[in-house]
């Protein structure tokens, strides 16, 4: 989603999800302090560790840079690996002491990987309606999670959906929510929860899954991060 809904950008959190038509009511913003200088968030996920992951990783620290500290959007050179290049879905999601501090992705493939990843840590950054901008003094703190989608698939029978593996889409009514497949686990949620959870999150009715006019799909979604300091050799 650049959604607005022609790529299908995402406001992606636990409670809501912004997409252009408003599928739920936005929340006011939340004051966030910034860390103590000398704070360095922990590992929260599974580290960077191959080249396209650190490529990405250091995009999306370059990106943040550019934008909160010089307000200036950061061009990445072209890359030659052909994956970096692919166009896919992805998300990037920012977080502060553990804390939800910005998530927004493209849902649809529309966008090659490496400019995703670059507009996504803008967005989420500066641009996540729930939260005020990042600040500079905000950077050092800061956990990069960057998740990378798989195609959307038609979910026959919800006893398929794997928590903790599987992702959910839902569209019902007018309405539409998303869930990367970390939310379930993080919340200890099991499937039946898990399938309450995507019809909440779009504001439908926790059972909305079964009616005959839901339309439920799920992805997988590769998941790596890093501190926005990187972390010395």
């Amino acid at each position: 989603m650049r959604t607005k809904c022609e790529g299908f950008v995402v406001w992606f959190c636990l409670a809501a999800l912004f997409v252009a038509g408003g599928a739920c009511k936005r929340k006011e913003p939340v004051k966030v302090s910034p860390p103590e200088s000398a704070e360095v968030p922990r590992e929260e996920g599974t580290p960077a560790t191959t080249p396209v992951e650190k490529e990405l990783l250091r995009i999306a620290r370059e990106t943040l840079r550019a934008a909160v500290e010089e307000g200036r959007t950061y061009e990445p050179p072209r890359p030659e690996s052909a994956e970096l290049l692919e166009e896919r879905g992805v998300f990037v999601t920012l977080k502060s002491r553990g804390m939800l501090r910005g998530c927004i992705g493209y849902v649809l493939p529309t966008v090659p990987l490496y400019l995703a990843v670059r507009d996504m840590a803008i967005n989420s950054a500066l641009r996540d309606p729930r939260f005020p901008p990042v600040a500079p003094a905000e950077l050092p703190g800061l956990y990069i999670e960057i998740s990378i989608m798989t195609l959307l698939q038609p979910v026959e029978d919800p006893n398929e959906i794997v928590v903790g593996e599987d992702g959910l889409v839902i569209e019902a009514g007018g309405r539409s929510g998303l869930l990367l497949p970390q939310v379930a686990p993080e919340q200890g949620w099991n499937r039946e929860q898990f399938l309450e959870g995507i019809c909440m999150k779009a504001g439908l009715p926790p059972d909305a899954y079964t009616r005959e006019d839901a339309k439920l799909q799920k992805f997988q979604a590769h998941i790596f991060g890093g501190p926005y300091l990187e972390p010395a050799a």
